[in-house]
């Protein structure tokens, strides 16, 4: 018996893998699919489901503060007014919005959400920047 190319299997290797996009492997005797990283299914067409990646959907994603994770490298993307590797810090203070990049506009001592950039301002001053007394 011949070995099969990643393409094919079965008895003289005459059937071909039945795999997503036509051109995944899948095992020589059985046929089924050899997904790649971050995809599942019998055919591989299904991403890893919310909370998992990787090879075999087999890593748990580690993403705080409801970041997403890359079904494929795990890598998590945050959302508005948080960042770090799994999204485990607020903007930086100063700082607000979608990648902290956004400067906040407080004066007076008033600090500003992380999220909206909306300012809360110290006791005596009052307005959308605390510029008011």
């Amino acid at each position: 018996m011949k070995a099969c190319d990643a393409r094919h299997w079965g008895v003289d290797c005459a059937e071909k893998c039945d795999c997503k996009d036509g051109d995944g492997s899948c095992d020589a005797v059985t046929g089924q699919c050899n997904c790649e990283a971050g995809y599942t299914g019998t055919q591989c067409y299904d991403k890893c489901p919310v909370g998992y990646f990787g090879l075999g959907c087999l890593h748990h994603c580690q993403c705080d503060n409801k970041g997403t994770c890359d079904h494929v490298s795990g890598a998590c993307t945050c959302l508005v007014g948080w960042t770090g590797t799994f999204c485990e810090k607020p903007c930086p203070q100063g700082f607000y919005g979608l990648d902290c990049q956004e400067k906040c506009v407080c004066v007076n001592g008033g600090h500003c959400s992380h999220v909206t950039g909306v300012c809360v301002c110290p006791a005596g001053w009052i307005g959308p920047t605390c510029n008011l007394s």
